[in-house]
């Protein structure tokens, strides 16, 4: 029926609303460069990227006790790691852990990378090496992939992350496995 989804949308809006007067609060408690930084990162993001950094940086204020006035992080830091995953240098479970090491100190992005070799395989060769290996590894879930089971090809990616130390590009594993896999 066409009116089957209406309770959701009600939900759905409750939830808006309420995200609304969150963020009203958040910012009665925001310093100049912390409006700049919720600023910074709601606008050089999409809106689910956005949703997703701002949720990294709450649940970081959150677990240290912290109001976003006492933070540290600057908008050019969080704008350099927001470039560099638009970039492609590092995927975004490596800025995950990047935004965590340098969130206490605003320490610099490119230096963390850098000093963890962290920088993102993109060298599709390798990245075709790694996954050739993980279906010579694992031929009976190339055999599930191959039979209709999608998850077989997860287990797949995650064997070539793992080799490749979660710094490859998470499409470009996926886009290599099913090239091999025929």
């Amino acid at each position: 029926s066409l009116f089957a989804n209406v309770e959701d949308i009600r939900t759905v809006h409750g939830k808006l609303e309420q995200e609304l007067v969150d963020i009203r609060e958040m910012a009665g408690h925001l310093r100049e460069g912390s409006m700049v930084l919720m600023n910074e990162i709601l606008s050089s993001t999409s809106e689910e990227e956005g949703a997703d950094i701002m949720g990294e940086v709450l649940g970081a204020l959150s677990a240290r006790g912290m109001e976003p006035k006492d933070m540290r992080l600057t908008p050019p830091t969080l704008a350099r790691l927001i470039e560099r995953v638009g970039a492609g240098t590092v995927n975004r479970n490596t800025a995950v852990k990047v935004f965590e090491a340098v969130f206490d100190a605003d320490g610099d992005v490119d230096a963390y990378v850098r000093e963890h070799g962290l920088e993102q395989v993109n060298d599709n060769s390798l990245v075709r090496d790694a996954a050739a290996r993980a279906l010579e590894a694992n031929p009976q879930s190339a055999a599930d992939y191959k039979g209709g089971k999608e998850k077989a090809l997860g287990f797949l990616v995650g064997q070539v992350m793992r080799e490749l130390k979660g710094r490859a590009d998470p499409q470009a594993v996926n886009a290599a496995l099913r090239e091999l896999l025929g």
